[in-house]
């Protein structure tokens, strides 16, 4: 009771509140910056008493103008073909899963994407660091303007994984809102745990119901995934035999179950480098590099929208909103058309066309601007590989970036097939 101030997790959110309500705020001394547009009316105190006297301070604006992160994708040799699907992911906001044996670079690879990403707007670096003040986390490089990439550890908990606790506290999904989150060795988590990621993957955000209320916190991310192959890790590899039982490698890869590894874009294998691509570390493709490429993607993609009338997304980050819901608006119409029917893929294929045709999704088809020809091979490539009604909608929409990336108003067949080979992947055992 001796009048002194004490610090308080989410200041920032206080600070948001009374910005909104036209109020000051009153906060012991914070010790770091604050977003440009907070803390206009912010006072920093030791004690009541520093009032009397005048011995108050305000928070210092954050610069937002850092240097970048001083790792770089030069630094990794040869995996020239992840290195293209980070890109195309990091374009589109697509969720993407690299499979491999140990020590062929997949958390290097993973680590680096956030070199290639825009940075976070005004508007996300104030959510984000909304977020991280809540849960009493630094979040100086967010006000930068870096995007958050969270890389929880399998063993995590569901409160750790989603949030939970009293008062609720949010977990690396909403930390990794506007950012990346990465699982790597995604099998090694609970098959429950796993599960539970379909809510935030699908709308963005977490619910946590207590007997107090329900707390929802923002979860929007792009989800990037690591996996070996089997449970030694050397299925497929070239160099080492695998010595997993064929039943050892099934239940393995079930642990990820398929409507979730369903939901990934992008597929793709990671292969240790030759050697001769090691010492010639430094001369493949930088995050400059492929961070302008990505940029001017998003820009074109912005241009397109804009004349089709579809609206500007710029100010969705790394995420598919808009792909994902006319995805899912298409899958849900299809299944009540077709309950308890069985369809072949091509009849599946032209069903879901069709349903976007007349009205759900329609913004997805129209963005492709499928012709005769490309509809035929989108049927053709749903026959021969069995894929789902999502897989369908998932392989369009990575299309559709591929075309951004080339600044091609249109998708054609090279866009189609290049979509196809991240869904499709055959591992032989050896």
């Amino acid at each position: 009771m001796d009048g002194s101030v004490r610090p308080v997790r989410g200041l920032l959110a206080y600070e948001r509140l009374a910005q909104d309500q036209g109020l000051g705020l009153l906060s012991a001394p914070i010790g770091r910056s604050t977003p440009g547009n907070f803390g206009q009316q912010q006072i920093c105190l030791d004690n009541l008493s520093d009032l009397r006297f005048g011995k108050f301070s305000s928070p210092s604006v954050c610069d937002q103008h850092k240097s970048r992160p001083l790792i770089d994708y030069a630094e990794i040799a040869g995996n020239d073909l992840p290195k293209r699907a980070l890109q195309i992911a990091a374009a589109g906001g697509h969720a993407l899963m690299m499979i491999g044996p140990p020590g062929s670079g997949k958390s290097m690879l993973a680590a680096r994407l956030s070199t290639i990403l825009p940075d976070l707007s005004d508007g996300e670096r104030q959510e984000s660091a909304m977020i991280h003040s809540v849960a009493g986390m630094p979040y100086d490089d967010i006000l930068a303007g870096r995007r958050p990439f969270r890389s929880p550890h399998h063993a995590a908990s569901r409160a750790g994984l989603l949030g939970g606790g009293s008062p609720p506290m949010p977990g690396e999904v909403s930390l990794a809102h506007n950012g990346v989150l990465f699982l790597d060795e995604m099998p090694e988590f609970g098959g429950s745990t796993l599960q539970l990621l379909r809510q935030p993957i699908e709308q963005g955000r977490v619910s946590l119901a207590r007997v107090g209320g329900t707390t929802i916190f923002p979860a929007r991310f792009m989800l990037v995934a690591a996996a070996n192959p089997c449970p030694c890790g050397y299925l497929g590899d070239p160099q080492h035999d695998c010595h997993c039982a064929q039943a050892q490698i099934s239940r393995y890869q079930g642990r990820i179950g398929g409507p979730l590894m369903d939901r990934f874009d992008l597929v793709v294998d990671v292969w240790r480098s030759d050697p001769a691509q090691v010492l010639d570390t430094g001369k493949g493709s930088s995050s400059g590099q492929l961070r302008s490429a990505v940029l001017s993607a998003r820009d074109f993609r912005d241009w397109r929208c804009s004349k089709r009338a579809i609206g500007s997304i710029s100010e969705q980050g790394p995420t598919r909103i808009n792909a994902a819901q006319a995805s899912q608006q298409v899958l849900d119409e299809v299944e009540k058309k077709t309950v308890g029917q069985s369809m072949n893929p091509s009849d599946r294929a032209d069903e879901i066309i069709g349903t976007c045709q007349m009205g759900a999704g329609a913004e997805l088809l129209e963005a492709c601007s499928l012709g005769h020809k490309q509809r035929m091979l989108i049927e053709e490539v749903s026959r021969r590989y069995q894929l789902s009604g999502r897989g369908i909608m998932r392989t369009l929409a990575v299309a559709r970036t591929i075309a951004d990336l080339c600044q091609d108003e249109t998708v054609n067949e090279e866009h189609i097939l290049e979509a196809v080979t991240y869904r499709v992947r055959e591992v032989e055992c050896r």
